[in-house]
């Protein structure tokens, strides 16, 4: 059997690639779950016109398969990998569970987003940072307040570089601003949202939540030091006007 670390380089990833990388989440030795969490990983953010992509697709929003990589998520206790294993989970909601022209217009699977949203809504109340934060980053297509609440705490404690990078990233793509200048998909994800049944803001961001993040924002810009950072920073802001 080859292992997942062989598997990565390959440019097709047949099912049963994709099924042996799925049953390596529960091997009882971390590096195994860690080889295997970064292959399935890169999957929902390869390129979607690869020829593997809508058999790739297809897999992920199996429903028997949903269910094994989210019981997955639950039992693993390492965060580094859980952290992977969600950012993957709120890839796979993005890329293939949400309407896509890439896969011939697709239709939108609302029960792998249900079930998508319970499970970043369950960590939010984690006790590491990181994993708050991954967890509110994978709500923010869902335009959830309550998400957008969790990022502003971190912003305001201790975050670290990268964290603030990562909020100002989904602040450039989930602000108001990005929100009302794409109508049609905004509209879309309306109907998906209604047809889901959950809480959200139409706008993504609040008027208060907006005018939170700005202040923050412009608090920790004359302190950093690294220009990608401030970058990040720069192009929030931006949207955030």
């Amino acid at each position: 059997m080859r292992s997942t670390e062989d598997m990565i380089m390959t440019n097709v990833a047949p099912a049963n690639e994709l099924n042996t990388a799925l049953s390596e989440l529960v091997s009882q030795d971390p590096a195994v779950r860690k080889r295997a969490a970064a292959f399935l990983g890169r999957k929902p953010c390869m390129d979607l016109l690869r020829r593997d992509a809508p058999a790739t697709r297809e897999w992920f929003i199996d429903p028997q398969i949903r269910e094994r990589m989210i019981k997955a998520i639950y039992q693993e206790q390492d965060e580094k990998i859980l952290f992977g294993l969600l950012q993957m989970l709120g890839n796979s909601c993005k890329y293939f569970a949400i309407t896509s022209f890439a896969f011939g217009e697709s239709p939108t699977d609302i029960d792998y987003l249900k079930a998508s949203y319970k499970v970043f809504h369950d960590f939010l109340a984690h006790p590491g940072q990181s994993i708050r934060l991954i967890a509110a980053v994978g709500l923010c297509v869902f335009r959830s307040g309550e998400a957008w609440d969790i990022l502003l705490d971190i912003l305001r404690g201790k975050p670290k570089s990268d964290e603030i990078s990562r909020i100002s990233i989904m602040l450039f793509y989930h602000s108001s601003k990005r929100i009302q200048a794409q109508d049609e998909n905004s509209a879309k994800m309306i109907d998906i949202l209604n047809e889901m049944g959950i809480a959200y803001h139409p706008q993504g961001l609040s008027d208060v939540q907006t005018e939170a993040f700005r202040s923050a924002l412009q608090a920790i810009y004359p302190q950093l030091k690294n220009n990608d950072v401030r970058e990040s920073i720069e192009k929030a802001l931006r949207q955030l006007d």
